[in-house]
């Protein structure tokens, strides 16, 4: 079974528990957008659920997956991502703003053949925007590291294949606080 999937499903376990807890929770849904992608989805869709252990830190779980239409150099329709996130910022609903920092640690995992499970290594920098009670609009800009050259890939003439180890993503989403 595929490590991603299974990093999925227990993101998606600890989204159902941190509703189902109450206090002390967000959960986040977003959206990475890639300007650069070329044969990838320039969007990948990630969910993550979190713990607040203060008013300002959250440590949690999260799932990605994000389609692809490479041929070169192996076939690939979609990657898995799983991993450990945190966040730092000020929790002050008060606020017009509220700036933070994050940091995740996890799995990107291809499909096809000849592509192997990598390490994916991402920082952010971003801003909340209060809407109403619990719920804000997210917006970061993060920068991405695996440990494979595996963003960005393009084919030239010839058909060989060059791509990146890292890359940038513009995000924006929804984060519920409970």
């Amino acid at each position: 079974m595929k490590l991603g999937f299974i990093g999925s499903m227990a993101a998606g376990a600890m989204l159902v528990a941190a509703v189902a807890h109450g206090q002390g929770h967000d959960v986040s849904v977003r959206f990475a957008l890639d300007p650069d992608s070329s044969d990838d989805s320039p969007l990948t869709t990630v969910v993550s659920a979190g713990y607040r252990v203060s008013d300002e830190t959250t440590f949690g779980l999260y799932g990605s997956f994000q389609t692809a239409d490479r041929e070169l150099p192996a076939n690939m329709e979609y990657v898995l991502g799983a991993g450990v996130c945190g966040e730092f910022g000020p929790d002050a609903p008060d606020l017009p703003v509220l700036p933070y920092a994050g940091a995740s640690v996890g799995f990107l995992d291809p499909s096809g053949v000849g592509w192997q499970t990598m390490v994916h290594l991402q920082g952010c920098l971003g801003a909340r925007f209060p809407l109403q009670s619990g719920w804000m609009l997210n917006t970061s800009v993060a920068l991405h590291w695996a440990d494979d050259e595996f963003f960005d890939a393009e084919a030239d003439r010839r058909g060989n294949v060059s791509a990146d180890d890292t890359d940038i993503t513009f995000d924006v989403g929804v984060l519920r606080r409970f």
